[in-house]
């Protein structure tokens, strides 16, 4: 793996930690108030959880389906690995990962 893959996986790493660290916490008896953010989080794990392993999320991890197409989210992972982003670009010209 080359530096600028490695630098993509941590910053991606990063972006998603902060993601979950933002959202809603809060429980009641142990259960989250905010539902929608429990399955976000779930969604986030488990890609931190591939990334870790220097693997590009699926959306098959997700779902319940045969489906290995590399989510759009790390479209610039798979440009430094393949040599290609499968994704058009915003024609906006707006990165939607970046902007604040």
């Amino acid at each position: 793996m080359n530096a600028k893959v490695e630098i993509l996986l941590r910053q991606h790493i990063e972006r998603l930690e902060r993601d979950i660290a933002d959202r809603d916490q809060s429980s009641f008896n142990g259960t989250r108030q905010n539902p929608w953010h429990s399955e976000l989080d779930k969604v986030d794990l488990k890609n931190i959880a591939s990334l870790r392993e220097g693997r590009i999320p699926v959306y098959g991890d997700h779902m319940n389906m045969d489906n290995d197409l590399e989510m759009s989210e790390f479209g610039d992972l798979t440009e430094a690995t393949r040599g290609y982003n499968p994704w058009p670009k915003d024609p906006a010209g707006k990165n939607f990962e970046t902007e604040e």
